[in-house]
């Protein structure tokens, strides 16, 4: 019983994988959305070793949480950390630096 019911959610996971997979391989309109926020707001921010670490929709802006891969002296030695608030509407970016 309890290995019908582990190969039950193995292939259930597996299924699950491969329908993300094919999610990622075919951008749809949200993909394409989140691709073009971080994009504009990474352009924005001006860092010179950003990363997205993270994207959220809302109703009409896009926050996308951007890291910078160099170390500030002033932080700690700690990576700065902004918060852009991309815009649909518009596709402009508003970029602010977070606390750590």
């Amino acid at each position: 019983m309890k290995i019908k019911v582990a190969a039950v959610f193995g292939l259930l996971a597996l299924s699950a994988s491969l329908r993300s997979a094919t999610a990622l391989s075919v951008p749809g309109p949200e993909a394409q959305l989140m691709h073009r926020a971080s994009q504009t707001c990474v352009q924005a921010s001006g860092l010179k070793q950003p990363s997205v670490a993270t994207t959220i929709d809302f109703r009409d802006k896009v926050l996308v949480v951007i890291d910078d891969g160099l170390p500030q002296p002033h932080a700690g030695r700690l990576p700065a950390r902004y918060a852009c608030l991309f815009d649909k509407r518009t596709e402009t970016a508003d970029i602010r630096p977070l606390a750590r």
